[in-house]
């Protein structure tokens, strides 16, 4: 940060909150209601002295350090011994105007996800080469629709994307760790396809709902097969949504 500018004069301008909002309950909650993987974005504060939590260039809390959010959840797992989290910290860009993922950002945090292509459909990462175990990851979180497409196109792109991943998880590799997201947007297009869109539809104008209810309908027809782990927007809704998955 330059000399004599103040740590507030070096942040950006986040989007519209609604063009960032993803869920709408605390973590604990969702750790009491069955989740068990998060998908976390972290970059400096406003002050470059502890790591915090943001969505693109919205800063989540001033007060949330990655360090107590940490500390929460080795809470969680002493009460709950016979339970595992797994947690995946992605640097948050353009969070400030000098902001970096740089030595003193390291320093912090120790993180070299460098094979993670971003927006990728169809994702291996190879976590162990001794024994050839490898990640199939699903992370298309923006659909490359042709500008101006409405929300059902994309919302059946992403939908499409999500299940391939399903699909091959239940009739490929089954020993294998699959990992999808079925979260998604298209704030690019217009009208913006907001997360809340995306994963929950747009009335009468996605008849068949959003990636949720789309996905709640297939998870219906994959009983007994095994699906990896999937990270939902707006997990709670349709309510039925996380026991029908787990129930398979």
């Amino acid at each position: 940060m330059p000399t004599g500018e103040s740590p507030s004069s070096t942040q950006v301008a986040p989007p519209v909150p609604e063009a960032l909002r993803c869920q709408q309950l605390p973590l604990i909650d969702m750790l009491n209601m069955g989740i068990r993987v998060f998908d976390l974005r972290y970059a400096f504060d406003p002050t470059n002295t502890s790591i915090i939590f943001y969505h693109s260039q919205g800063l989540l809390s001033e007060t949330a350090s990655l360090d107590n959010v940490l500390f929460g959840f080795y809470r969680w797992l002493d009460d709950h011994p016979s339970e595992a989290l797994f947690l995946s910290l992605q640097y948050e860009g353009s969070t400030a105007r000098y902001a970096s993922n740089n030595a003193a950002l390291q320093n912090k945090l120790f993180y070299t996800l460098t094979q993670w292509e971003d927006n990728g459909v169809n994702l291996s990462l190879i976590y162990n080469s001794k024994e050839n175990l490898t990640a199939y990851i699903e992370d298309y979180y923006q659909p490359l629709t042709p500008f101006g497409s409405n929300a059902t196109e994309n919302i059946q792109w992403k939908y499409n994307a999500t299940t391939t991943n399903l699909i091959k998880a239940a009739a490929q590799h089954r020993d294998s760790l699959f990992w999808n997201w079925a979260s998604g947007t298209n704030t690019l297009n217009a009208p913006p396809d907001w997360p809340r869109t995306m994963a929950l539809g747009n009335g009468s104008l996605t008849p068949f709902g959003g990636v949720n209810q789309r996905l709640l309908e297939f998870f219906k027809q994959q009983k007994c097969k095994r699906l990896g782990m999937v990270m939902f927007d707006f997990f709670d809704q349709p309510s039925v949504l996380i026991d029908t998955f787990l129930q398979i």
